[in-house]
């Protein structure tokens, strides 16, 4: 048998840290980012899975001091593929690491973690080989990651770029986790609130992706994780910079990264608000061409509508399912048995309650092949723990938040989980997952029937009121009539009455009364309240659901408006 190396050879020890040692590596310097995207995003491929165009290398910062990068594929790719991002960093003299030797899924799934994929299809160790024929090509230290079952990436101290070579490495939307990546721990010493790594450990809170949707009565609660105001000025910089990468990484990755300070001038930098802006605003406001609106349409609306829970319209399939099934289109309760509906607080804590409000609202997304996610309040989703011992509800949307509906013959459901297990409720209230297919494991869907309770202040003089403390989402201009700016009113109420407040400008232009129509939204940590001041304008919001409706109402009945 032929060996790889001659034994008359120097040897050297195969880690990092002897490649470190025999060269000198260059700084990361503080554009890299900017580089990167100018030199690949018009390096694209359509992907096999969806036959959609993407950009096929997308780039990552890990968390951390040291400047350290990651580089994912978002499609198929192949060894010429990754040799021309190997080839772009060796020439600058960056320290390199490649995770190998493995297939991937659309889903980001890999040897390592196959998901419902067989490990002895994923593993394939000619992609290894590959790689290695190019590193010897390359002049740069460069170390190479063969991944296996029981070893996942991982991301050396010293690398300061990171390659996941295989198929859809991109596909759970962050940095695949593996050895190396700063841990949840690193992200609190990062940003000085290492004092309460305690308290996220007697919590088990141990995952970044959700702390996201945590409230500031969340933190500051004396029983859990005992935050001052100078601990959550700490947390909201560390949120928003995890948003920040986010939303800015979406928009570079489908080329439209020249529009990054133009949403953040305009008050976009929520992911969560993208849906409410109209093809007239982006054209008129932001200056989109055609072609930008039709990547706007075609890939930015339907990656965020999985990111944030909202929803694009089924295609004919899934609404014949659906209507096959007779399921609910919009929102609905989940009633199970002894008269309990599910819920979940905004901690993700399950429960079941005779109550049918606004944390008893459930709404089934299509997940594809038949399936469902259970999308609740608060940006949950419904899940089974990975053991298969109970329930979860968290944000992500992956294989163990996917849901088979399935008739039980009698106008009920069961709700048919990961694991072959399907959910139910016991006598005292108790939320299980069980094989069983019974009474208790029997559930109906009501479909929830929004109806506006549409509250407009009073007719103004010569000044008129405001939103204040809220996010303007959207504006509709040269509105011919009070009673079409009331009809759109309501239409952007009914998107979300929850947080909706509307505000109508009254003018006069050319002769005649023209009116402007603007959506505002209430933002998490502040109360929407209103401002009276010069000009004629009216407040519109639901009577019966807006979240800060008293503290409007209040103002407006001080100001002499209500």
């Amino acid at each position: 048998m032929g060996s790889l190396c001659s034994s008359e050879e120097n040897l050297q020890d195969r880690d990092l840290t002897a490649a470190d040692q025999l060269c000198q590596t260059k700084l990361v310097d503080n554009d890299f980012e900017a580089v990167f995207t100018n030199v690949f995003e018009d390096v694209l491929k359509v992907d096999k899975a969806d036959e959609k165009e993407k950009q096929i290398w997308v780039l990552h910062r890990l968390p951390g001091r040291n400047p350290r990068f990651c580089v994912q594929s978002n499609t198929t790719v192949n060894a010429e593929e990754v040799k021309m991002v190997l080839d772009f960093f060796a020439k600058d003299g960056y320290t390199i690491n490649i995770n190998t030797a493995t297939h991937g899924s659309p889903g980001g799934f890999h040897i390592a973690d196959p998901g419902n994929f067989e490990k002895s299809k994923l593993a394939d160790a000619a992609f290894a080989i590959q790689d290695l024929k190019n590193i010897l090509k390359a002049d740069a230290s460069i170390s190479l990651n063969i991944m296996s079952s029981i070893a996942g990436p991982i991301y050396p101290e010293q690398a300061q770029i990171n390659i996941n070579a295989w198929c859809w490495s991109n596909g759970k939307g962050i940095i695949q986790p593996g050895k190396g990546l700063a841990s949840w721990k690193d992200i609190l010493i990062e940003y000085k609130l290492s004092h309460h790594i305690q308290e996220f450990e007697n919590q088990k809170n141990d995952m970044p992706s959700t702390w996201l949707q945590m409230t500031d009565g969340q933190l500051r609660n004396a029983s859990t994780y005992n935050f001052a105001d100078t601990d959550i000025t700490k947390w909201e910089k560390m949120i928003d910079q995890m948003q920040r990468e986010r939303w800015t990484t979406l928009l570079k990755e489908n080329h439209l990264g020249m529009f990054v300070d133009v949403f953040q001038e305009m008050g976009y930098d929520d992911i969560a608000c993208w849906n409410d802006l109209t093809q007239e605003d982006l054209t008129l406001e932001f200056g989109f061409s055609g072609g930008q609106l039709s990547k706007w349409n075609n890939r930015i609306i339907p990656e965020i509508n999985q990111d944030v829970g909202g929803s694009t319209l089924p295609d004919k399939e899934e609404l014949r399912e659906m209507v096959e099934l007779d399921l609910p289109a919009g929102k609905a309760f989940i009633c199970g048995a002894h008269g309990q509906n599910l819920g979940v607080k905004p901690d993700g804590t399950l429960y079941v309650t005779p109550n049918k409000l606004d944390w008893e609202m459930w709404r089934l997304e299509h997940s594809g092949d038949g399936a469902y996610f259970i999308c609740g309040a608060h940006g949950k989703n419904l899940g089974v723990k990975p053991d298969g011992t109970g329930l979860l509800a968290h944000a992500v949307k992956l294989d163990l938040e996917t849901w088979r509906i399935e008739h039980s013959g009698d106008g009920a459901y069961f709700i048919c989980g990961a694991h072959g297990k399907n959910l139910g409720v016991k006598p005292d209230g108790t939320l299980y997952v069980d094989v069983n297919k019974g009474g208790w494991e029997k559930w109906r869907l009501e479909e929830y029937i929004y109806k506006l309770d549409y509250y407009i202040s009073r007719q103004p003089a010569i000044n008129g009121p405001w939103p204040t403390n809220c996010k303007c989402v959207r504006r509709q201009h040269n509105v011919s009539s009070l009673g079409k700016a009331e009809d759109i009113a309501k239409e952007f109420i009914k998107e979300d009455p929850e947080h909706a407040i509307v505000e109508i400008v009254e003018d006069f232009e050319w002769g005649s009364w023209k009116y402007t129509v603007v959506k505002s939204k209430c933002v998490e940590h502040k109360t929407a309240d209103v401002h009276v001041g010069a000009g004629r304008r009216y407040v519109a919001f639901d009577g019966s659901v807006f979240r800060d409706r008293k503290r409007v109402v209040r103002t407006l009945k001080r100001d002499g408006f209500h």
